[in-house]
């Protein structure tokens, strides 16, 4: 599987003025004031992006289908389509991944970078873990399963704020390199970056 963006210090402005420049045509990242805080970003996966791939065969879908436990299920194409929607908004939408164990800082650099892109006008969107748990997820312990269905759920939402063209930072332990894949495979190509805080525990 392709490898995440690292990040070895936890520095969160310098943070996000580094991951501002991962986020495919959004804007440089010399906007976000540099505190002189040292912080390295491997590039291990590539930043480029190849648009949204066209799922035209759902405007002709009529068929109804079994979708796990549910029947007679169809697809309902909406009438403003992605690029209308990235156009009026003046960006793309995507999904900026933080996986990383807890306190290594995931939801502390994802509301920063939040900040920073609110002040270029940018339209975004943080789902973070606990917050999640708190409503959507309420039913959902730790057990592996549970995990599981809380990243498969995290997912689709995050699928669904990214097709609409929105800048979708996700906060999420996500202990399961499967479970990050199948939400990758899940979005469009270039869609998903992952960005694993390889953070110290003693830090």
């Amino acid at each position: 599987p392709p490898l995440p963006y690292y990040i070895s210090y936890h520095c969160s402005m310098r943070q996000a003025r580094k991951l501002l420049n991962l986020l495919p045509q959004v804007t440089s990242a010399a906007a976000v004031t540099n505190t002189g805080c040292s912080v390295s970003v491997s590039n291990a996966v590539s930043a480029s992006t190849t648009g949204y791939m066209s799922r035209s065969s759902r405007f002709q879908q009529t068929t109804a289908y079994d979708v796990g436990s549910s029947t007679n299920i169809k697809w309902h194409e909406g009438m403003v389509d992605r690029k209308t929607k990235e156009k009026i908004m003046n960006q793309r939408g995507c999904i900026l991944w933080f996986t990383g164990l807890s306190g290594s800082g995931k939801s502390t650099v994802a509301t920063t970078l939040e900040h920073a892109l609110a002040e270029m006008g940018k339209t975004t969107i943080v789902l973070d873990g606990d917050n999640i748990r708190h409503g959507l997820n309420t039913n959902l312990g730790f057990t592996s399963e549970d995990r599981v269905e809380n990243i498969r759920r995290i997912g689709e939402v995050s699928k669904l704020f990214a097709e609409c063209g929105i800048i979708t930072l996700v906060s999420f332990i996500s202990p399961y390199i499967k479970d990050r894949m199948k939400v990758r495979e899940r979005v469009a190509e270039g869609d998903f970056i992952e960005v694993y805080m390889k953070i110290p525990i003693e830090i």
